[in-house]
Protein backbone atom coordinates (compact mmCIF):
# COMPACT_ATOMS: atom_id res chain seq x y z
CA UNK A 1 0.00 0.00 0.00
CA UNK A 2 1.21 3.38 -0.92
CA UNK A 3 1.83 5.53 1.83
CA UNK A 4 0.53 9.71 1.64
CA UNK A 5 4.86 10.73 1.96
CA UNK A 6 5.17 8.34 -1.71
CA UNK A 7 2.30 10.72 -3.52
CA UNK A 8 3.96 13.77 -2.20
CA UNK A 9 7.40 14.74 -4.59
CA UNK A 10 8.40 16.91 -1.70
CA UNK A 11 9.19 13.64 0.70
CA UNK A 12 12.64 11.49 0.02
CA UNK A 13 9.52 8.38 0.39
CA UNK A 14 8.21 9.55 -2.95
CA UNK A 15 11.65 9.59 -4.60
CA UNK A 16 12.41 5.76 -3.06
CA UNK A 17 9.00 4.42 -4.55
CA UNK A 18 9.64 6.27 -7.56
CA UNK A 19 13.24 4.54 -8.34
CA UNK A 20 12.15 1.35 -6.38
CA UNK A 21 13.98 -1.62 -8.40
CA UNK A 22 10.58 -3.68 -7.74
CA UNK A 23 7.59 -1.90 -8.49
CA UNK A 24 8.18 1.55 -8.70
CA UNK A 25 6.89 4.02 -11.20
CA UNK A 26 10.10 3.91 -13.71
CA UNK A 27 10.03 0.21 -13.45
CA UNK A 28 6.20 0.39 -14.52
CA UNK A 29 7.07 2.95 -17.39
CA UNK A 30 10.77 0.90 -18.54
CA UNK A 31 7.89 -2.91 -18.92
CA UNK A 32 5.89 -0.08 -21.63
CA UNK A 33 9.03 1.15 -23.16
CA UNK A 34 10.35 -2.15 -23.74
CA UNK A 35 7.25 -3.12 -25.37
CA UNK A 36 7.67 0.38 -28.21
CA UNK A 37 11.48 -0.61 -28.39
CA UNK A 38 12.70 2.48 -26.46
CA UNK A 39 16.57 2.78 -27.70
CA UNK A 40 17.35 4.30 -23.91
CA UNK A 41 16.32 2.50 -20.90
CA UNK A 42 14.44 5.02 -18.63
CA UNK A 43 15.78 3.27 -15.83
CA UNK A 44 19.21 5.05 -17.20
CA UNK A 45 17.71 8.44 -18.00
CA UNK A 46 14.42 9.89 -17.34
CA UNK A 47 13.79 13.82 -17.83
CA UNK A 48 11.25 16.11 -15.71
CA UNK A 49 9.30 18.35 -17.83
CA UNK A 50 10.97 18.80 -21.14
CA UNK A 51 14.53 17.20 -22.51
CA UNK A 52 17.41 19.39 -22.33
CA UNK A 53 17.70 21.22 -26.33
CA UNK A 54 14.69 23.29 -25.08
CA UNK A 55 16.63 25.31 -22.70
CA UNK A 56 20.12 25.17 -24.41
CA UNK A 57 20.22 28.42 -25.58
CA UNK A 58 19.25 29.55 -22.35
CA UNK A 59 22.12 27.71 -20.57
CA UNK A 60 24.46 29.20 -23.41
CA UNK A 61 23.45 32.84 -22.56
CA UNK A 62 23.95 32.38 -18.64
CA UNK A 63 27.61 31.30 -19.73
CA UNK A 64 28.35 33.84 -21.70
CA UNK A 65 27.32 35.81 -18.79
CA UNK A 66 30.20 33.97 -16.79
CA UNK A 67 32.80 35.34 -18.89
CA UNK A 68 33.73 37.90 -16.64
CA UNK A 69 35.04 35.50 -13.69
CA UNK A 70 38.39 33.80 -13.52
CA UNK A 71 37.73 30.05 -14.48
CA UNK A 72 39.94 27.26 -14.61
CA UNK A 73 37.48 24.40 -14.04
CA UNK A 74 33.76 25.35 -14.27
CA UNK A 75 32.11 24.20 -11.06
CA UNK A 76 28.36 23.24 -11.90
CA UNK A 77 25.81 21.45 -8.94
CA UNK A 78 22.89 20.14 -9.79
CA UNK A 79 20.98 19.15 -6.93
CA UNK A 80 17.92 16.71 -7.16
CA UNK A 81 19.36 15.16 -10.32
CA UNK A 82 17.35 11.81 -10.63
CA UNK A 83 18.24 10.34 -13.80
CA UNK A 84 18.32 13.21 -15.47
CA UNK A 85 20.95 13.21 -18.71
CA UNK A 86 21.87 16.79 -18.11
CA UNK A 87 25.40 16.83 -17.85
CA UNK A 88 26.04 15.19 -21.07
CA UNK A 89 23.91 17.79 -22.91
CA UNK A 90 25.69 20.67 -20.71
CA UNK A 91 29.21 19.43 -21.74
CA UNK A 92 27.84 20.26 -25.15
CA UNK A 93 26.81 23.95 -24.71
CA UNK A 94 30.33 24.24 -22.78
CA UNK A 95 32.08 23.17 -26.09
CA UNK A 96 30.83 25.56 -27.74
CA UNK A 97 31.56 28.21 -25.63
CA UNK A 98 34.67 27.45 -24.85
CA UNK A 99 36.40 24.80 -26.76
CA UNK A 100 38.90 23.97 -24.15
CA UNK A 101 36.77 24.82 -21.31
CA UNK A 102 37.33 21.98 -18.26
CA UNK A 103 33.86 21.72 -16.72
CA UNK A 104 32.48 19.89 -13.32
CA UNK A 105 29.42 18.64 -12.89
CA UNK A 106 28.32 17.32 -9.60
CA UNK A 107 25.18 15.10 -10.28
CA UNK A 108 23.50 14.89 -6.22
CA UNK A 109 20.48 13.25 -5.29
CA UNK A 110 18.54 11.87 -1.79
CA UNK A 111 17.42 8.45 -3.62
CA UNK A 112 20.60 6.35 -2.90
CA UNK A 113 18.90 3.79 -5.31
CA UNK A 114 19.34 5.73 -8.22
CA UNK A 115 22.65 7.29 -7.12
CA UNK A 116 24.07 4.02 -7.04
CA UNK A 117 22.56 2.84 -10.24
CA UNK A 118 23.82 5.87 -12.10
CA UNK A 119 27.27 5.70 -10.89
CA UNK A 120 27.61 2.18 -11.88
CA UNK A 121 26.11 2.93 -15.26
CA UNK A 122 28.41 6.23 -15.67
CA UNK A 123 31.06 5.85 -14.36
CA UNK A 124 32.67 9.61 -15.94
CA UNK A 125 29.98 11.49 -14.68
CA UNK A 126 30.34 12.36 -10.88
CA UNK A 127 27.50 11.20 -8.32
CA UNK A 128 26.65 11.51 -4.91
CA UNK A 129 23.79 11.07 -2.21
CA UNK A 130 22.63 13.91 -0.40
CA UNK A 131 20.35 16.02 1.02
CA UNK A 132 19.47 19.43 -0.96
CA UNK A 133 18.51 20.99 2.32
CA UNK A 134 21.92 20.35 3.67
CA UNK A 135 24.93 20.15 1.64
CA UNK A 136 27.42 22.81 2.40
CA UNK A 137 30.59 22.62 4.67
CA UNK A 138 33.27 24.73 5.68
CA UNK A 139 36.68 23.29 5.35
CA UNK A 140 35.88 20.56 2.16
CA UNK A 141 38.76 22.24 -0.02
CA UNK A 142 41.51 21.73 2.98
CA UNK A 143 40.71 19.01 3.96
CA UNK A 144 39.97 17.06 0.90
CA UNK A 145 41.82 19.35 -2.02
CA UNK A 146 38.90 20.02 -3.84
CA UNK A 147 35.37 22.36 -3.70
CA UNK A 148 33.56 18.68 -3.10
CA UNK A 149 33.83 15.65 -1.63
CA UNK A 150 32.01 12.46 -1.88
CA UNK A 151 33.16 9.34 0.09
CA UNK A 152 34.70 6.69 -2.53
CA UNK A 153 32.55 3.45 -1.69
CA UNK A 154 29.16 4.89 -0.19
CA UNK A 155 28.95 7.86 -2.89
CA UNK A 156 27.64 9.58 0.17
CA UNK A 157 28.03 13.55 -0.04
CA UNK A 158 30.81 14.82 2.89
CA UNK A 159 30.16 18.78 1.60
CA UNK A 160 30.56 20.93 -0.69
CA UNK A 161 32.87 24.21 -0.02
CA UNK A 162 30.95 27.78 0.47
CA UNK A 163 31.13 30.16 -2.82
CA UNK A 164 32.95 27.63 -4.82
CA UNK A 165 29.89 26.84 -7.69
CA UNK A 166 29.67 28.93 -10.34
CA UNK A 167 26.42 27.59 -10.90
CA UNK A 168 23.17 25.93 -10.02
CA UNK A 169 20.92 23.90 -11.97
CA UNK A 170 17.67 23.18 -11.14
CA UNK A 171 14.54 21.84 -13.42
CA UNK A 172 11.94 20.86 -11.04
CA UNK A 173 13.82 19.84 -7.11
CA UNK A 174 12.54 23.57 -6.00
CA UNK A 175 9.24 22.60 -7.12
CA UNK A 176 9.16 19.47 -5.54
CA UNK A 177 9.88 20.37 -2.44
CA UNK A 178 7.19 23.46 -2.21
CA UNK A 179 4.65 20.29 -2.98
CA UNK A 180 5.06 19.60 0.25
CA UNK A 181 3.51 22.62 1.91
CA UNK A 182 0.73 23.91 -0.57
CA UNK A 183 -0.30 27.01 -0.17
CA UNK A 184 1.90 27.70 3.10
CA UNK A 185 5.33 28.99 3.87
CA UNK A 186 7.78 25.84 2.93
CA UNK A 187 10.70 25.39 5.39
CA UNK A 188 12.40 22.94 3.31
CA UNK A 189 12.16 25.04 0.59
CA UNK A 190 13.76 28.07 2.08
CA UNK A 191 16.29 25.77 3.56
CA UNK A 192 17.37 24.65 -0.18
CA UNK A 193 17.69 28.38 -1.00
CA UNK A 194 20.05 29.35 2.17
CA UNK A 195 22.23 26.36 0.90
CA UNK A 196 22.30 27.22 -2.70
CA UNK A 197 23.12 30.43 -1.89
CA UNK A 198 25.95 29.17 0.41
CA UNK A 199 27.51 27.07 -2.14
CA UNK A 200 27.28 29.67 -5.31
CA UNK A 201 30.26 32.47 -5.42
CA UNK A 202 29.60 35.58 -5.71
CA UNK A 203 28.88 36.34 -9.69
CA UNK A 204 27.43 32.96 -10.14
CA UNK A 205 23.86 32.26 -11.58
CA UNK A 206 21.42 29.98 -10.19
CA UNK A 207 18.89 28.62 -12.92
CA UNK A 208 15.67 27.29 -12.83
CA UNK A 209 12.99 25.53 -14.50
CA UNK A 210 9.80 25.61 -12.64
CA UNK A 211 5.99 25.52 -12.91
CA UNK A 212 5.61 27.90 -10.37
CA UNK A 213 5.40 31.36 -10.76
CA UNK A 214 8.17 34.00 -10.10
CA UNK A 215 6.25 35.54 -7.45
CA UNK A 216 5.88 31.96 -5.67
CA UNK A 217 9.78 31.48 -6.08
CA UNK A 218 10.96 34.97 -5.41
CA UNK A 219 9.23 34.60 -1.81
CA UNK A 220 11.96 32.40 -0.87
CA UNK A 221 15.44 32.85 -3.13
CA UNK A 222 14.96 37.38 -2.98
CA UNK A 223 14.71 37.05 0.73
CA UNK A 224 17.64 34.48 1.35
CA UNK A 225 20.66 35.96 2.56
CA UNK A 226 24.39 34.56 3.40
CA UNK A 227 26.78 36.82 5.20
CA UNK A 228 26.55 39.90 2.48
CA UNK A 229 25.55 37.97 -0.44
CA UNK A 230 22.00 37.66 -1.87
CA UNK A 231 20.00 36.72 -4.97
CA UNK A 232 18.93 39.06 -7.90
CA UNK A 233 16.62 38.23 -10.79
CA UNK A 234 18.37 38.71 -13.83
CA UNK A 235 16.28 36.97 -16.46
CA UNK A 236 13.22 35.10 -16.72
CA UNK A 237 11.46 33.27 -20.06
CA UNK A 238 8.66 31.11 -20.76
CA UNK A 239 9.21 27.26 -23.04
CA UNK A 240 6.62 26.14 -24.36
CA UNK A 241 5.89 21.91 -24.99
CA UNK A 242 3.87 20.77 -27.74
CA UNK A 243 1.46 18.10 -27.51
CA UNK A 244 3.89 15.44 -29.13
CA UNK A 245 6.39 17.06 -26.86
CA UNK A 246 3.85 16.22 -23.71
CA UNK A 247 3.72 12.77 -24.68
CA UNK A 248 7.20 11.26 -24.66
CA UNK A 249 7.80 8.43 -22.80
CA UNK A 250 11.20 9.68 -21.27
CA UNK A 251 10.32 12.62 -20.06
CA UNK A 252 7.61 13.11 -17.36
CA UNK A 253 5.50 16.62 -18.56
CA UNK A 254 2.94 18.54 -16.08
CA UNK A 255 1.54 20.97 -18.50
CA UNK A 256 2.88 23.29 -21.33
CA UNK A 257 4.21 25.68 -19.87
CA UNK A 258 7.01 26.12 -18.06
CA UNK A 259 9.39 29.31 -16.46
CA UNK A 260 12.77 29.69 -16.60
CA UNK A 261 14.39 32.39 -14.22
CA UNK A 262 17.78 33.24 -13.73
CA UNK A 263 19.49 34.29 -10.63
CA UNK A 264 22.72 35.89 -10.02
CA UNK A 265 24.46 35.94 -6.42
CA UNK A 266 25.53 39.11 -5.80
CA UNK A 267 27.46 40.99 -2.74
CA UNK A 268 24.79 43.27 -1.26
Amino acid sequence: MIGSDELTPGTKAFWDHFYDDNDGRLVQKQAQSSQRSETVSILDQYEWFMNYEKYDKYVAECLDRLAHLSIDTLRVLHPGCGNSDFCEGFFETVKRWRKKQRCEVLNMDICESIIDRLSGEFPSRIYAKGDCCHFVAEGVEAQHGWWFAVHPETKVLLGVEPSSAHMVFDKGTMDALLSAFPGDYNPNSAAYVEEVLRAICVGGIFFIISINAEDVLNQYILSASSGSKSFRLTSKYEIRITEKEQHLLLVETLGSHYNVFVYHCVNE
